[in-house]
């Protein structure tokens, strides 16, 4: 995982012109990954909307963790350790052990 801001004045116009009703957020992350060429990570239904109609490649927030493990990238253990953090931050997840989505 990486830290990220926002980056010369094409991204920040892009923020700057996506609607308010997006987390600002997903909106700084959505206008990174356009320019980036990032895959965009959201559970948001709005936010999924304006990914696609950017033609930004999307997913939810869960692929990242899964596709960790899957790949052997983290043990299993490290990946559910990385869930309970998310959980912890005040994600709310639909499942409490990644072996349910595999």
């Amino acid at each position: 995982m990486h830290l990220a801001a926002l980056e010369g004045e094409e991204e920040l116009n892009l923020f700057q012109s996506l609607p308010r009703k997006l987390h600002r957020g997903e909106a700084m992350f959505l206008a990174i990954a356009k320019h980036r060429g990032w895959r965009f990570l959201t559970d948001d239904h709005a936010a999924r909307s304006k990914a696609d109609e950017l033609g930004v490649p999307k997913a939810g927030t869960l692929a990242d963790p899964v596709q960790a493990v899957d790949r052997s990238l983290v043990t299993l253990e490290e990946g559910n350790s990385l869930l309970r953090a998310m959980v912890a931050f005040n994600y709310q997840s639909p499942v409490t052990d990644l072996t349910e989505l595999g």
